[in-house]
């Protein structure tokens, strides 16, 4: 059972409307940390993604970057796309995209690419913040390459029991009580599963960290702080997946 929450489209569109607001609290994050996620990422990326040897540039797509965007920093390709719904909110806050991105202003359900334009494509933890997860994963694996494309997406999840207390929490108090900028939720196993109903999967690491921040790399022993953090579970979870050339 993978307990997803999903909430209709106009709540989809109030949490877009809430999203620009919480990063002008919070900020973008420094370029020092930018830089280190971004390292890391290509590394991590590189692993994965080897260039089979055409003249042909290498292309990257990070969708959702918001205030901690990656695309920049990811220097093993030749060509950096970014696309966000918010994306003109993001430049009033923190200007435009540096460092040589193509940035645009879109929808991830209707990406604005022909079929097969990449080498990568970055979604880091903006999966439970669409409007349609199955459709948002169609066309990802649409605008990769077919053979060596390849998704890296990260998601934060959590315990089916945690989520199914969750439910019974919004009925009472009423869903915009509880996580408005999160119109999906998912179990470790349910987003595994949902993602390899569209990709070949080629790696899937649950992390109690960030391991793009240097935190745990691997899956530790869960922290045992408090009864809430011990029924919620909350984990981050990295799927790469795509072609198997």
């Amino acid at each position: 059972m993978r307990f997803i929450r999903s909430e209709p489209k106009g709540f989809w569109r109030e949490a877009q409307a809430r999203e620009a607001d919480a990063w002008r609290r919070m900020g973008r994050a420094g370029e020092d940390t930018l830089a280190r996620r971004g390292a890391a990422l290509d590394a991590w990326l590189g692993f994965w993604c080897r260039s089979d040897g055409s003249p042909r540039p290498r292309r990257v797509l990070e969708i959702g970057g918001a205030g901690l965007p990656a695309a920049p920093f990811l220097e093993g390709f030749d060509e950096r796309h970014a696309l966000d719904p918010l994306m003109g909110e993001y430049e009033k806050l923190f200007g435009r995209a540096d460092r040589g991105v193509l940035a645009r202003e879109g929808r991830a359900e209707e990406l604005p690419y022909g079929d097969g334009e990449f080498d990568a494509v970055v979604m880091l933890n903006v999966l439970d913040h669409v409007e349609d997860p199955d459709r948002v994963l169609r066309e990802i694996r649409r605008v990769l390459r077919p053979r060596s494309g390849v998704a890296f997406l990260s998601c934060d999840t959590y315990a089916p029991l945690w989520l199914a207390l969750r439910a019974v929490r919004v009925a009472l108090r009423g869903k915009r009580n509880n996580d408005l900028l999160h119109p999906h939720h998912f179990t470790e196993r349910g987003l595994v599963r949902r993602i390899a109903s569209v990709f070949p999967l080629r790696e899937v690491r649950c992390c109690y960290g960030d391991p793009l921040a240097g935190e745990h790399s691997s899956r530790t022993v869960y922290p045992l702080r408090g009864l809430r953090q011990r029924l919620q579970r909350e984990a981050r979870v990295y799927v790469v997946a795509g072609g198997t050339d």
